[in-house]
């Protein structure tokens, strides 16, 4: 069920302090971390979207694929690879923890494990506001495609201006891949936030995780950590969110190594909405560095395109969320 911007549970933040990566394939392209999140104890767990960023003013290191490997009410831990097949680097993350609130007549448990659970039938109504959390002010839009070489070849990295954000080094910005007015093949771009350019607060960058040619769209969102926002002053969007389970992926370049999920919105928004998608996968073990593309996103939904980036096969399902006008 979809909800009002300011209806809905949303906390965020950035990790300066970052992670480093050895290359693609090589020791030290997996990295992990826990971050530290203040989440309501009688609502049901966050689903949670990464993208890294860059300190450095010409991105030619690392670009870690985000997975999100596990979500409590205090915290969840971030594993990352990197997608860069040629060299490492360092880079840190923006993050976003998110839900729709259970509605007021339904109680929230904690299952054998510790987790919140919903106990009873889930029920379609109204949700009040929740005034202990305020919601962050909300810049969101889609950059055009580019077109970006095979991974490791020249032209496989690409930037696009800086979108129009109120306050863009005070906030979680945040990147999807789209195949929105791509004409040609639709690769597995990996989105990349670069703070540090010299005459802009920050660029959008990609690089291109796939062994094939082609171009790639980017859904973008920043979510401010200085400002509030206000439904008084400008329209207010909602929500949806939901998750995949987890899939198993082949290797990168084998058969399977790329998968299809239909995803239909609860309810319809009034335009296609702006989509954002991270994967989630709890054990290491077996824990595959999947990109997500939103294709085909409509005002009733979207098809989840999937792809392994990794040299090892293994599974990750995903969470997403769509941001948009309702229709009423």
């Amino acid at each position: 069920m979809s909800v009002k911007l300011t209806n809905s549970i949303i906390t965020g933040g950035s990790l300066g302090e970052g992670l480093s990566f050895g290359p693609a394939c090589k020791p030290g392209d997996w990295q992990e971390l826990t971050v530290r999140i203040n989440w309501p104890q009688n609502q049901l767990l966050p689903r949670v979207f990464v993208t890294p960023y860059l300190d450095d003013t010409f991105p030619q290191g690392a670009a870690p694929v985000c997975v999100v490997a596990g979500v409590g009410l205090d915290s969840f831990t971030l594993a990352a690879r990197n997608a860069t097949r040629s060299q490492g680097g360092s880079t840190a993350f923006s993050w976003l923890a998110m839900r729709e609130p259970v509605p007021s007549n339904v109680d929230v448990e904690l299952d054998i494990h510790g987790t919140p659970m919903v106990a009873g039938t889930y029920v379609n109504e109204p949700v009040l506001p929740l005034a202990t959390l305020p919601v962050p002010d909300l810049s969101m839009g889609v950059v055009p495609p580019l077109s970006f070489a095979p991974a490791g070849a020249f032209g496989d990295l690409q930037t696009w201006p800086t979108p129009g954000v109120p306050d863009p080094n005070q906030s979680s910005v945040l990147m999807a891949p789209t195949n929105l007015n791509v004409t040609v093949n639709n690769v597995a771009a990996v989105g990349l936030v670069n703070r540090a350019h010299i005459a802009d607060p920050f660029l959008l960058t990609a690089r291109n995780s796939d062994c094939a040619s082609g171009a790639c769209a980017f859904y973008w969102a920043a979510f401010s950590h200085s400002n509030l926002f206000n439904p008084q002053a400008k329209p207010e969007p909602s929500i949806e969110t939901g998750e995949v389970n987890t899939l198993s992926f082949p290797p990168s370049g084998q058969t399977g190594d790329w998968q299809f999920v239909d995803i239909y919105f609860a309810d319809p928004f009034l335009n296609a909405p702006v989509v954002l998608l991270t994967a989630h996968s709890a054990i290491s073990s077996t824990r595959a560095a999947v990109v997500g593309i939103a294709r085909d996103v409509t005002p009733y939904g979207f098809r989840l395109a999937m792809r392994n980036s990794d040299c090892g096969a293994g599974v990750a399902g995903f969470y997403w969320a769509a941001i948009g006008m309702p229709i009423k």
